[in-house]
């Protein structure tokens, strides 16, 4: 015999929580999408030009690092692309349940990504792999990356 679900429906109407967007949250995932997706647009469309900015020496058009470094920036641009989809509204409109969830895995995404970036270029400058000044520039973008979606998840 069929039971009656509780489940609503994946694209049914959702009701606003209640709760607004702090507008310093809002802007800071605003801020994240966006430099997220430029940063990896750029390294996937110019990966010699983005070693460069980060500091990062022998990266050449045709190098292995300028493949590995285009496989970075598609993570990047979809991952910020997907949280400019379920961005907060800038105006501190209360989003519905289903889109601060939505919103909260995408930034949760965020946070584990930017810290194993963290890990990653740690240990990259401690077996010598990369030279400081590129593990201050991309460490610290991943820094900048990762409090911002950290402030984000704060108050979502």
């Amino acid at each position: 015999m069929a039971t009656a679900s509780t489940k609503t429906p994946l694209l049914a109407p959702q009701e606003a929580d209640g709760t607004p967007t702090p507008r310093g949250t809002a802007t800071a995932v605003h801020a994240l999408a966006w430099a997220r997706a430029l940063t990896g647009g750029l390294a996937f469309l110019s990966p010699a030009l983005t070693a460069k900015l980060f500091l990062v020496p022998g990266v050449t058009a045709a190098s292995m690092s300028a493949y590995q470094l285009r496989l970075f920036g598609v993570r990047d641009f979809v991952i910020g692309e997907l949280l400019w989809v379920e961005r907060p509204p800038l105006d501190g409109a209360p989003m519905d349940r289903r889109d601060r969830a939505a919103l909260r895995r995408m930034l949760v995404a965020n946070v584990v990504t930017d810290g194993l970036d963290v890990l990653a270029t740690a240990g990259a400058f401690y077996v010598g792999a990369i030279p400081k000044p590129a593990a201050l520039m991309v460490g610290g973008g991943a820094v900048a990356f990762l409090s911002l979606g950290l402030l984000g998840l704060a108050r979502i």
